[in-house]
Order: structure tokens, then C-alpha cells, then sequence
């Protein structure tokens, strides 16, 4: 089931690769430094732009949320649906969906 990346997981992507996000002052801002306190490792990351999102999926042979998948998420699920819950769904035929 997809989920939301951590800090722990993007730190190790950028020291992995040598990735140099477009915004690197904003990435792991929060943390004070390149390496995510412990209490922030398993927290999902922030300040990532959609660049950087898109380097991290292809790395992973992922892809990304496509634009109307969250809303289907929040009129399926109604009350039950969990804010920064990543829901599962399948490869689209959408033409906004992109397969990395």
C-alpha cells in the first residue's frame, strides 16, 4: 500500500545519490541540519517540490499521487478519511497519471 515518504528515506536518498534538491535550504529545514533527529526520522517529509518528488519516485521506480487521486480518496472514503494517509490505488489510464 503506498504511504507517505519520511525524513529518514529522503535524507537517505539525498546521501545516496548526491541529489541537490532546487530548494536545498527548505529540505529537512525542520531538522537543523542534513540528518533528521530521531524523533522526525519516521515522520513524513515536507518542503519537497514536485522536482524533487519526481527524482525520489524514478530512484524508487515509484510514481507519484496523480492529481485526482486524492480527492477521489476524500469522497470514498468520506469522515473515514485520514489527513497525510496515503490511500492505495492503481495505475491510471488517466491522462494526468505518470508512471515513473
Amino acid at each position: 500500500m503506498p504511504r507517505p515518504v519520511n525524513n529518514g528515506e529522503f535524507a537517505a536518498f539525498l546521501k545516496a545519490t548526491g541529489y541537490r534538491p532546487r530548494f536545498a535550504e527548505s529540505i529537512l529545514e525542520h531538522c537543523n541540519g542534513p540528518e533528521p533527529p530521531p524523533e522526525l526520522i519516521d515522520r513524513p517529509v515536507v518542503y519537497v517540490g514536485l522536482e524533487d518528488a519526481r527524482a525520489f519516485a524514478e530512484r524508487g521506480r515509484a510514481r507519484l499521487q496523480s492529481e485526482w487521486e486524492r480527492p477521489a480518496a476524500v469522497d470514498t472514503l468520506g469522515d473515514r478519511f485520514v489527513f497525510n494517509e496515503v490511500v492505495g490505488t492503481k495505475a491510471s489510464a488517466s491522462p494526468d497519471s505518470t508512471a515513473l
